[in-house]
């Protein structure tokens, strides 16, 4: 534990020291980042997960964790409204989650965090479709298994709707998704 956190505090100096992480500290360092990112520390996470990017280490380690270091990273800067970077994030992500991850919550998840960074930027006609896809997949899943954690998310995914459809300046379909928000 000790040597992820000094590795993940520690800048780098040079793109040649990702060179001098040691892999088996991924596990822990990406650990450390959700917890971060749980206790509302954005910036705390960030340092972090740059270093897992840097390092090359796109996909988690551990194939049994469903968060993909690039999505994670991808959810830090859209808390510190970092749109434009959390996108060109997200869109390398997403296929990846579609490969090896097709019809799970973690695509949906993704697919959504894609529709919020358009949202952030105002190109609310390119985020509809992915929070839809997202929310839809999202509730499929909901159905067949239900979780607390998917259930926040389908109501945060659905009040981003409201947004964009008010943006939209479609009130209809924002009364309709605001119902399904509460």
């Amino acid at each position: 534990w000790r040597e992820a956190k000094l590795a993940a505090e520690r800048p780098f100096q040079t793109e040649a020291e990702t060179s001098d992480i040691d892999p088996a500290a991924f596990p822990t360092v990406l650990k450390m980042a959700k917890q971060s990112l749980a206790a509302n520390r954005p910036d705390d996470a960030e340092v972090a997960l740059r270093r897992l990017l840097r390092s090359g280490q796109w996909l988690t380690p551990d194939p049994g964790d469903p968060r993909d270091a690039m999505a994670l990273m991808g959810e830090v800067l859209l808390r510190q409204q970092k749109y434009v970077e959390a996108e060109v994030l997200l869109r390398k992500s997403l296929p990846e989650f579609e490969q090896h991850q097709p019809g799970l919550s973690p695509t949906f998840a993704v697919q959504g965090l894609l529709g919020w960074a358009l949202l952030g930027q105002k190109r609310y006609d390119e985020a509809t479709p992915h929070l839809e896809g997202s929310y839809k997949g999202l509730e499929k899943r909901q159905t067949e298994r239900p979780t607390s954690a998917r259930g926040a998310l389908l109501k945060e995914t659905a009040t981003r709707l409201v947004q964009a459809h008010e943006a939209r300046n479609d009130p209809t379909a924002a009364a309709l998704w605001r119902e399904k928000a509460r």
